[in-house]
C-alpha cells in the first residue's frame, strides 16, 4: 500500500487554509502474498521494590 498527500478540493467547502488529505493505494498483485508472521521477543522487566520492603 502507498499513501500520498493530496489537497482537498477546494470548491467542496469554503475555507481559508489549505487542507490536504491521504489518499491510499492498493497493489492489487500484492493481495495474494502471504504476510510473514515474526515472533516478538517479550522481556519481563521486575518490578520495582519500594523503600518500606527494603528496611524489612
Amino acid at each position: 500500500m502507498a499513501t500520498k498527500r493530496r489537497p482537498v478540493n477546494e470548491t467542496d467547502f469554503q475555507a481559508e487554509a489549505l487542507y490536504m488529505r491521504n489518499v491510499h493505494f492498493l497493489r492489487m498483485e500484492r493481495l495474494s502474498e502471504t504476510a510473514a508472521i515474526t515472533p516478538r521477543r517479550v522481556v519481563r522487566v521486575p518490578k520495582r521494590r519500594s523503600p518500606a520492603e527494603d528496611k524489612e
